[in-house]
């Protein structure tokens, strides 16, 4: 039987997030987990990773110490809506992924006038 579980996630904040805001939201979380007893203290586990297509990647990984997937599961949403919440008041926001489509005309030739 498990005696605990991991929570990984990944998630970006939009590029016109300031410094001081990435690293609020980064003290805000880490503070989150550490108010929570089940969270296991082994490592920092909050860091700002870096950047991706889509915005500036913070990263949460920490373990619980929980035994039932469903504890796990109701701690886990518990943590995630403390995580928006912090992300809210710092006035950032969350990154929408993007994707940029090209496309290009293909012109096709009219037989009548061509004729």
């Amino acid at each position: 039987r498990r005696n605990r579980f991991l929570i990984s996630k990944k998630f970006s904040l939009r590029y016109d997030t300031k410094s001081a805001q990435v690293r609020k939201v980064v003290e805000r979380i880490t503070e989150i987990l550490k108010n929570e007893d089940t969270v296991s203290d082994d490592k920092l586990p909050v860091r700002f990773i870096g950047f991706n297509a889509d915005g500036l990647l913070i990263e949460v990984f920490c373990y619980l110490n929980v035994s039932d997937n469903t504890e796990f599961l109701r701690i886990q949403e518990d943590l995630m809506l403390k995580i928006l919440d912090a992300v809210e008041e710092t006035g950032a926001f969350f990154a929408i992924p993007s994707q940029t489509f090209l496309s290009h005309e293909v012109q096709q030739s009219n037989p009548i006038q061509n004729g």
